[in-house]
């Protein structure tokens, strides 16, 4: 009895496969049978569609034409340019009809030529309705007369007609052929779909497979998150940086290991309280705006906040956020930033300590500096005419060194005050900039052939006091080190780098050696003898210090004895002004 079970049983398995593979196949040929009297169905409904369209457009095109017509013959009748609208509408929108035509008669060779003829046409009606337009505005009402008495214009538009109605004909005998079409098409659906009806029982293998499919899927599924789960368990464990999970409800719903080392609060106490509990005071209006941009949609978020710690101190936090909006959870990971946080206060700390050290020293020269150089002037000038040739000389040089040390008090004086002077940022053209330092220049270039080529800059966003120094030390160097050049040429340009405006003054002038260009920024750094040209050595280190300030930066090109170029780049161009054309002359 079994071995017959297992016999009856097998072939009733066979018998099952063998018949839902048969509705199946039954099922495909029914619905690819359907497929295609649809898609031809599709495509006849297409084609009365596009005779359609080009019966409207070849109306369309005739009635832009007799608008332009009529509008053309209202201005030559009354002068009035205000009856040229119809005229310019028609004539604007022919080019465009045309092309539509063009484009729906694409497939037709017979059509695409009787296009060509009527574009003729219709070139040569709008000529002379221009010409006569023309006439009427140049020479008057009986300039105008005469060319429309000539007939030509009635003869295209009698033939843009006559054109045009043989076109319309063509399409609509094509027209009424393809809906003849349509309707054979469609009264072969019905029955079709009637046979897919009558097998839709087999539906029921469609049925039984989706259930299959949904069931190997979910396990698939739970599978996926039972690794997934696997893995961040193995993250929270291993995990140096503070990790966690955070719901939308501004509470913690998960930490790792690490929280509670670096802050001294128990699991338990960070999961129970709002974490926004734990953010020092002065961060809980930005933390909660970061939180807020998650829960809108935000992909991801990087931020800096200070937690509290068990002790009472603040610990500096660095965040990456990501959120999961189905589960409304944000994921997030910290970095415990604290100790370049306070490398940083130093820094800074230091920098303000030696803006002040650098104040007070030169502050304090000014007086003896003042002291040596008056009494130098009032012994020269007192006892003058007694004094040896020597000493004479000695005290013009004590007088020169008085002067030149005087200089460089008042760069260091400079130095110092740009490092503590607040930015009063506006939007400043700096062409003019430019042109206001070349005026205050110009009588260090008397007596020389300067040539000046400045371009075109743009409007940018920063200090105008201070960029005008920058500009007026670059450009004081560029004539300083062109001295020896006949003629020295000086440009001043710009050009696009990474999307923001990078400015430069070139020179040809004798530059300097790039294996020395690190010097050029320091204080008191200088790479040219003070015999051969003056200065201080503090200029270069403004121009930079103030750059700084303005979130940019400088840099040089040269080479010795041919010329050098200094590059500098500021904040982003200003909104709704145009960067001009660095190739443009002004």
């Amino acid at each position: 009895m079994v071995p017959l079970r297992r016999l009856f049983m097998a072939i009733g398995k066979r018998a099952l496969i063998v018949g839902l593979l048969s509705a199946l196949g039954i099922i495909l040929l029914i619905q690819w049978v359907s497929y295609l009297a649809t898609q031809r169905l599709v495509e006849t409904s297409e084609d009365v569609a596009a005779s359609s369209r080009l019966l409207f457009s070849l109306e369309e095109i005739v009635t832009k034409v007799q608008d332009a017509q009529r509008g053309q013959r209202g201005f030559v009748i009354t002068g009035d340019e205000s009856y040229l609208e119809p005229f310019h509408y028609g004539n604007d929108r022919i080019p465009q009809e045309i092309a539509d035509l063009r484009q729906l008669t694409s497939d037709d060779p017979l059509l695409q030529h009787q296009l060509q003829q009527l574009e003729i046409l219709i070139n040569s009606a709008r000529a002379e309705f221009r010409q006569i337009v023309d006439a009427r505005r140049n020479s008057g009402f009986r300039a105008a007369q005469q060319v429309v008495l000539s007939g030509e214009g009635k003869q295209a538009m009698d033939d843009i007609r006559r054109l045009a109605t043989q076109m319309k004909s063509q399409v609509q005998a094509s027209l009424e052929e393809r809906e003849r079409a349509a309707r054979t098409a469609a009264a072969r659906v019905p029955p079709l779909m009637l046979a897919g009806t009558l097998v839709s029982f087999s539906l029921l293998l469609a049925v039984f497979y989706l259930l299959n499919r949904e069931v190997a899927q979910r396990r698939a599924a739970e599978e996926a998150v039972a690794r997934h789960a696997r893995e961040l368990n193995r993250y929270f464990t291993v995990s140096l940086d503070l990790f966690c999970i955070a719901g939308y409800d501004g509470y913690f719903k998960r930490l790792n290991p690490a929280w509670a080392k670096a802050l001294g609060h128990s699991e338990e106490e960070l999961l129970s309280r709002p974490y926004l509990d734990f953010v020092h005071p002065d961060d809980l209006e930005a933390t909660r705006a970061e939180a807020q941009k998650l829960a809108a949609g935000a992909d991801t978020l990087s931020f800096e906040n200070r937690y509290r710690r068990q002790d009472g101190s603040y610990r500096w936090l660095l965040w990456k956020s990501t959120p999961d909006p189905a589960q409304q959870l944000i994921y997030a990971s910290a970095r415990d930033i604290t100790d370049r946080k306070q490398a940083e206060d130093d820094l800074r700390e230091l920098n303000r300590e030696l803006e002040a050290f650098t104040y007070s020293v030169s502050h304090d020269l000014r007086a003896p500096l003042r002291h040596i150089d008056g009494f130098s002037q009032m012994l020269s000038e007192d006892f003058g005419p007694q004094l040896p040739e020597d000493a004479r000389r000695y005290l013009d040089r004590i007088r020169s060194g008085t002067r030149q040390m005087g200089q460089l008090v008042d760069d260091l004086l400079n130095l110092a005050r740009v490092g503590r002077q607040e930015l009063r940022l506006q939007v400043t053209g700096l062409s003019s900039l430019v042109e206001e330092v070349q005026r205050e220049l110009s009588p260090e270039t008397a007596g020389r052939q300067v040539q000046w080529d400045i371009r075109p800059l743009p409007f940018v966003e920063c200090d105008p006091a201070l960029m005008k120094q920058v500009f007026a030390n670059l450009l004081s160097n560029a004539l300083k080190y062109t001295r020896p050049r006949n003629p020295a040429v000086i440009e001043v340009g710009v050009q696009q780098e990474n999307g923001l405006p990078v400015i430069h003054v070139r020179d040809n002038g004798v530059g300097f050696s790039m294996k020395y260009a690190h010097k050029l920024f320091g204080v008191f750094q200088r790479l040219h003898r003070p015999e051969d040209f003056e200065g201080t050595g503090v200029g270069l280190a403004t121009v930079q210090r103030i750059l700084r300030k303005h979130s940019g930066r400088i840099w040089a090109e040269a080479e010795l004895d041919k010329g050098a170029t200094f590059y500098f780049s500021l904040g982003p161009v200003s909104e709704n002004v145009p960067l001009p054309d660095p190739n443009s002359a002004r």
